[in-house]
């Protein structure tokens, strides 16, 4: 990681942190951010496959489906973890962590342990 990538990483963030979420804005951030995670690992196809994964999120559907599980306090824990993956040393760990979170996050607010249960799962 170069320190101008550390530096455009710094940008965005604070764009991030300083702009109420949910709103068109913050989801092309967060679609910057993570695009730009993957660009600086150098694989072209994460960054297409990242990209187009953001792009869905701004369809009128997702839209209205984030407004369910996306609110100030998703946001924030989103944003200590993309503070977490900017360290070097802690990225792997960190962008694990991210995704697992971003999984429980989505998957709490749709009630998928209590579909389970009266799925017998």
């Amino acid at each position: 990681v170069r320190p101008i990538d550390i530096e455009h990483m710094d940008d965005v963030l604070r764009r991030m942190e300083d702009t109420p979420h949910p709103t068109r804005t913050t989801i092309a951030l967060d679609r910057e951010f993570h695009t730009m995670v993957a660009g600086i690992l150098g694989n072209a196809v994460l960054v297409r496959c990242i990209g187009e994964l953001f792009d869905q999120r701004m369809n009128p559907y997702f839209e209205r489906l984030s407004s369910y599980f996306e609110n100030r306090e998703s946001w924030r824990a989103a944003a200590e973890e993309h503070r977490a993956v900017r360290e070097p040393e802690r990225a792997k760990a960190a962008m694990q962590e991210h995704l697992r979170q971003s999984q429980l996050r989505f998957s709490r607010n749709f009630g998928e342990k209590s579909a389970a249960r009266e799925a017998g799962g």
